[in-house]
């Protein structure tokens, strides 16, 4: 049964890849935006809600999965030092049609993530990338363009001219859009007692 939302809480949509993942925070109401790029000019804040990061050096793989959730911790916990609220975390599982040689790589960078959320006491729940589409967009199978076009319906954001492009469905602004109906999603399913 759902119930009101808590005021004790905020929400926390991951888009967790190893190119170009992508958290939404949305605390009372009011959704920010994180990605990684390794354009210098995305870097920074684009806007009050729109804050991109440079993609991390790295020497290894191992190196690149701690630096990528490092990145979202940090995000999890000034958000929530800042705003006093208690995180629920919605990250989205694994696509069945992730295939080739990164497929392990893919999993244990999100291995990594959870691991690190599990020792610092951070719940969080897996949704299929289906449910989330379903959820959204009304479409399970719907497409990237799909997901960008409901956002800029149903936001009036057209992210993809922030960062200077024409396609509705450009990265960063697919891996925002992914992150932050996740995170509409977490708002919409949080039930008392989780």
């Amino acid at each position: 049964m759902k119930t009101k939302m808590s005021s004790n809480y905020f929400f926390v949509g991951i888009d967790y890849s190893l190119a170009g993942p992508a958290v939404t925070v949305i605390v009372d109401n009011k959704p920010t935006h994180y990605y990684l790029t390794d354009k210098k000019k995305f870097v920074g804040p684009i806007k009050e809600s729109l804050i991109g990061t440079a993609y991390p050096e790295y020497h290894s793989e191992n190196e690149r999965y701690h630096a990528l959730s490092n990145w979202v911790l940090d995000i999890i916990s000034a958000t929530s030092l800042k705003s006093g609220l208690l995180p629920i975390v919605y990250i989205e599982g694994y696509s069945f049609g992730s295939t080739g040689a990164s497929l392990a790589q893919i999993h244990e960078n999100a291995g990594i993530l959870k691991y690190r959320l599990f020792q610092q006491s951070i719940s969080f729940v897996n949704v299929p990338p289906t449910t989330v589409k379903k959820s959204f967009c009304g479409k399970g199978n719907g497409t990237k363009t799909e997901m960008c076009e409901h956002f800029i319906k149903t936001t009036g954001v057209k992210l993809h001219e922030e960062f200077g492009s024409k396609n509705v469905d450009s990265k960063p602004a697919q891996d925002i859009v992914d992150s932050y109906a996740i995170a509409l999603y977490a708002k919409s399913n949080h039930t008392a007692g989780r």
